[in-house]
């Protein structure tokens, strides 16, 4: 029983009869007359946009780059000291014995926590329904998407609320009565959904009548807001561009993958974004986040100011 995280994603995708009445608006009419603290919802759990963009993955791949590098660092020191053994090499090789000896101390904390994290993730992946071998990225994703979507849905229902005549009706404070008929009806723009509920439907007769059909049951992916073919550059130990399919959701993540419609190998959280373009270079986006440098190459430099447009809004 219950749903995967993913189809809290498509709730904006999935569209009744009528083009513009989503599954997401159908919940919003239905659920936050009457339940108003869902409206905070988005502040509330502002963190989780901030946790989709962690990928335990590279967590654990950063640990032991460090780990590497603190090993590289003793090793290099050695060298030093073996070629020129005088004393003052003697005591800066301590030096830095103890330096990295230090780092090591800290590095094992970091693991600890990093464990610890797994653990807990696991435990909430499975208390939610989910695989716990997936990337918390994979949970947390479709959770900020949502959130996402659900803020610009209340907003405009605000506005549309707004904007409608105030009925002067007599009835009007009976209907008050009735958190689901308290929704405002306003004929021109109201759903045949809305219209439907406000007369007293259920929720299930309107889900299931013949004018319902438009709500897919089969599933219905969320559509990124950008996609196609850029190559990232890779700074592993053969430093080269590597082609990969990208898909910029409006979440806030930028996935990439080895291929169109594979598993993403990886995601970019563009909080925080302050990405240029190369100029000696044409065509190359560059940016640094949470430490680490990203360079992605569009074909054309007109293509990649695009690109650079949409992440922004992001930033």
């Amino acid at each position: 029983y219950g749903f995967r995280m993913v189809s809290l994603a498509q709730t904006s995708a999935i569209k009744t009869s009528e083009k513009n009445y989503t599954l997401l608006n159908f919940i919003v009419d239905t659920i936050v007359p009457s339940e108003k603290e869902i409206e905070n919802l988005p502040k509330k759990m502002s963190g989780v946009r901030e946790a989709a963009g962690l990928s335990m993955a590279q967590v654990v791949m950063e640990v032991v780059k460090l780990e590497r590098i603190l090993d590289k660092i003793i090793a290099c020191v050695k060298k030093i000291v073996v070629s020129r053994p005088s004393t003052a090499q003697q005591t800066f090789y301590a030096k830095v014995l103890q330096l990295v000896q230090n780092y090591k101390v800290d590095l094992a904390g970091l693991k600890k926590l990093k464990d610890a994290m797994v653990v807990q993730l696991e435990k909430m992946a499975v208390y939610m329904g989910e695989d716990p071998k997936d990337d918390p990225s994979e949970i947390f994703n479709p959770i900020s998407q949502f959130l996402t979507e659900l803020e610009l849905v209340i907003e405009k229902e605000k506005a549309r609320v707004a904007k409608a005549p105030k009925s002067t009706s007599s009835t009007s404070s009976a209907a008050r009565s009735n958190s689901v008929t308290s929704i405002p009806e306003d004929a021109g723009s109201r759903s045949p959904h809305s219209r439907r509920l406000q007369k007293g439907m259920s929720v299930d007769s309107i889900m299931h009548s013949p004018q319902s059909k438009g709500i897919a049951s089969s599933p219905c992916p969320v559509r990124p807001t950008r996609e196609g073919w850029l190559e990232k550059f890779s700074g592993g130990a053969i430093m080269k561009f590597d082609k990969r399919w990208f898909e910029l959701t409006n979440s806030g993540n930028l996935y990439f993958y080895k291929k169109e419609g594979g598993k993403a190998i990886g995601s970019i959280y563009l909080r925080g974004l302050n990405a240029t373009l190369d100029e000696s270079h044409p065509g190359m986006i560059v940016f640094t986040l949470e430490g680490r440098k990203w360079q992605l190459l569009a074909k054309t430099r007109n293509d990649a100011l695009l690109w650079l447009e949409d992440m922004s809004r992001y930033a």
